[in-house]
């Protein structure tokens, strides 16, 4: 194969082609018949004026082929410089064929992907942006479940809180009217006994009551009545005299 000094008949325009064919069967079919080299393919999406928008597929491309260089002994070479066309036929068995011309478009630089490739990276794209909106609802929706589930956790803790308050409280009142009852207790038994249980005590000089019984039923002095000496006795014994 020979170079081709003019740059502008190495752009190559196919008006219509099927959508079955990607960058790479177009290298594939200018390799295999002898063309030229493939240096990128754009294509251009042709709508259907019948079918409404995102309904229908598309069928047909326009693209663009810039070679690096062509075979200039290839009979497709011969008639873009003659007729400035060539019919290539692409497939034999159905007798498709795509319609060269010369591209009068100025290519634009050639970026890392064609036409083909950053529809479907911006398909992909589109795809994970709504999982990430969807898998961005499910954590949402989860982060409120959550938020609910301690803000009732916290209410249950408040309710505890007090209830314990309350348990504390009534504990401490139990506790001093226990030790109010104990300091009355032991006050009760250390009370001093009464005046004259103590004049009694000390005063009597009997040490039990069979004393006290025998001095009540002796009468020493006779002249004297049994009820007057029992009451003097008594008088005696409790130190009312």
């Amino acid at each position: 194969m020979s170079s081709v000094t003019n740059s502008n008949m190495l752009s190559l325009y196919v008006p219509r082609m099927g959508n079955q064919y990607t960058e790479q069967s177009v290298y594939q079919i200018f390799n295999d018949l002898h063309i030229g080299q493939v240096l990128f393919v754009d294509f251009v999406a042709i709508k259907d004026k019948d079918a409404k928008e995102d309904q229908r597929p598309t069928k047909f491309y326009s693209a663009f082929i810039q070679l690096s260089h062509w075979n200039i002994h290839c009979k497709t070479y011969a008639e873009i410089q003659a007729k400035k066309r060539s019919d290539l036929v692409v497939n034999s068995f159905t007798g498709e064929f795509w319609m060269l011309l010369p591209s009068t478009v100025e290519m634009l630089p050639r970026l890392k992907v064609n036409v083909h490739q950053l529809g479907a990276y911006t398909n992909e794209l589109f795809t994970k942006m709504a999982n990430i909106d969807k898998l961005l609802e499910l954590q949402t929706q989860k982060i409120k479940e959550q938020g609910d589930e301690l803000q009732a956790q916290k209410l249950i803790n408040q309710s505890l809180i007090e209830r314990l308050e309350k348990l504390e409280q009534n504990n401490s009142m139990s506790s001093i009217a226990r030790n109010l009852s104990t300091e009355f207790s032991e006050a009760l038994s250390c009370a001093r006994p009464p005046a004259l249980t103590r004049r009694t005590s000390m005063s009597s000089n009997y040490l039990d009551q069979s004393e006290f019984y025998d001095a009540l039923s002796t009468n020493a002095d006779r002249s004297t009545s049994p009820q007057m000496d029992r009451t003097a006795i008594s008088n005696d014994l409790c130190g009312n005299l």
